[in-house]
């Protein structure tokens, strides 16, 4: 699911629901892998913004998601990661 956040060529001002994306990460996985897999965005999508690695975001009066830039979700994660090992 982050993968698909964060590297998947998603216009810079375009903001997600999380159904949307957990649709196209069982589509990638279908077609790469042959599987076919139900996404439970609505938890991971809960995950990623806890991790601040995914805003929520507001456009039109719909909520949906937005992904901080990859070289910031880095940092977060270096942190995450370097703290747990302390």
């Amino acid at each position: 699911m982050s993968n698909a956040v964060h590297v998947m060529p998603w216009p810079a001002s375009n903001v997600l629901c999380g159904r949307s994306i957990g649709d196209k990460c069982e589509r990638f996985l279908y077609r790469v892998f042959k599987e076919k897999v139900e996404m439970p965005a609505d938890k991971a999508m809960d995950t990623l913004v806890r991790l601040g690695l995914v805003k929520e975001k507001a456009v039109d009066g719909k909520n949906g998601f937005h992904a901080i830039p990859c070289p910031e979700a880095y940092e977060i994660l270096k942190q995450r990661w370097n703290s747990m090992l302390n």
